[in-house]
């Protein structure tokens, strides 16, 4: 009995073993079969099949969403710096290599051919971003070799900004000639404000775009110099308000949103009017221009820098304000006039105004840019 059962042990024993010698036989076979059938199959089934086409689009499919991919990245990093502020303004218009970009911008501003100019072109560091002095953020020029120009980019709407522009338009005139040279030496000096807001006091205006000179009052046509002229362009009331000039109203855009304003050389060379063209292609030059700046990390960052400072300015003039309100109704409350409500808050801005002319003279700014800014006196500053 011991020796049947052990005689079909060895009998499984070997038909397990015999099964699993074939099957692995089987498996290798099979792999030498399809190494030797398979470029033939393969070949057949390319030749008698659409899969050849289907594996082309479909590699070209995902090549296109490759790209539309790294695309959307690149669109996301290459957003476009504000041109609104005026560092960013400047390095548009303002450095060498912008001349002839600016040269239409000016044409088309002031109405008159510009045949020639020279940018006043400092390399601005950092630590004047953090400083609101004359003439550093702005753009200016020398055109035709006779006219000086100014072009200030100013979204922060400050106080007496008409003052400010006339001691801007003052400084300039005086700068065109040394001690001891002849008045006629004087160059004709023109300002060029372009405001993120409404300048209060010229609403009635009915248009963005205004030009001041010195007329006299019962004969407007009669003019007493040419010397002085002040452009305002109010970049708000552009919606309302367009002018009959359809250069400046593509320039004042492309200011608004530059995101928007797309001139393809196509397009530019469909225009049939020669000044428009030249205004479309200085347009489409000042784009790449600010591109180009907007890719580059150490302009980006001089560029938060300056909005940085100009939003802590907006904020302590904010603060200012409200902060003379309220010293203002105290003091008319703790004197017990009723009209001491209106007087206090003269006082509490008055107050307000000293507070901020120490903190200039302190920063050792100039006492006319002070008296300027807040409206004091040079007596009342002395005695700070």
């Amino acid at each position: 009995m011991n020796k049947i059962w052990k005689y079909c042990v060895y009998i499984l024993y070997y038909c397990y073993l015999i099964n699993v010698i074939f099957n692995i036989c089987a498996f290798l076979l099979a792999i030498v079969i399809t190494i030797i059938l398979y470029k033939p199959v393969s070949n057949i089934i390319i030749e008698n099949t659409n899969i050849k086409e289907n594996i082309k689009e479909s590699k070209v499919a995902n090549i296109n969403k490759s790209n539309v991919k790294e695309n959307s990245q690149n669109n996301e990093e290459q957003e476009l710096l504000d041109i609104k502020n005026d560092y960013v303004f400047k390095r548009t218009f303002g450095y060498k290599g912008d001349e002839e970009v600016t040269k239409v911008l000016l044409r088309d501003i002031l109405g008159m051919k510009v045949n020639e100019i020279d940018l006043d072109v400092n390399p601005i560091t950092e630590k004047e971003l953090m400083d609101d002095k004359l003439g550093i953020m702005d753009i200016a020029s020398v055109v035709n070799d006779n006219v000086q120009v100014d072009i200030e980019m100013q979204v922060v709407n400050k106080n007496n900004i008409e003052k400010r522009i006339m001691y801007y338009w003052n400084a300039y005139y005086q700068k065109s000639i040394s001690k001891g040279d002849d008045y006629g030496e004087l160059k004709r000096t023109i300002i060029i404000l372009i405001a993120d807001f409404e300048i209060k006091g010229i609403e009635q205006a009915k248009k963005y775009f205004t030009e001041w000179e010195i007329r006299e009052k019962d004969y407007s046509e009669l003019i007493l110099t040419d010397v002085l002229k002040i452009c305002i362009i109010e970049l708000p009331k552009y919606i309302k308000y367009k002018v009959n000039n359809p250069n400046l109203n593509l320039w004042t855009e492309f200011l608004e949103n530059p995101e928007v304003v797309n001139m393809s050389e196509k397009d530019i060379e469909k225009e049939k009017d020669e000044s428009l063209k030249t205004t479309k292609k200085a347009i489409k030059q000042a784009k790449d221009t600010l591109e180009q700046i907007s890719k580059d990390e150490h302009e980006q960052e001089l560029a938060r820098l300056r909005k940085k400072y100009i939003m802590d300015q907006n904020a302590i003039q904010e603060y200012g304000y409200c902060r003379g309100i309220e010293e203002g109704v105290e003091i008319g409350k703790r004197d017990g006039i009723e009209i001491g409500k209106l007087d206090g808050i003269k006082i509490g801005k008055y107050e307000n105004m000293k507070e901020t002319a120490k903190k200039m003279l302190a920063k050792k700014m100039p006492v006319d840019v002070i008296i300027e800014i807040t409206g004091l006196s040079r007596e009342e500053i002395e005695k700070l």
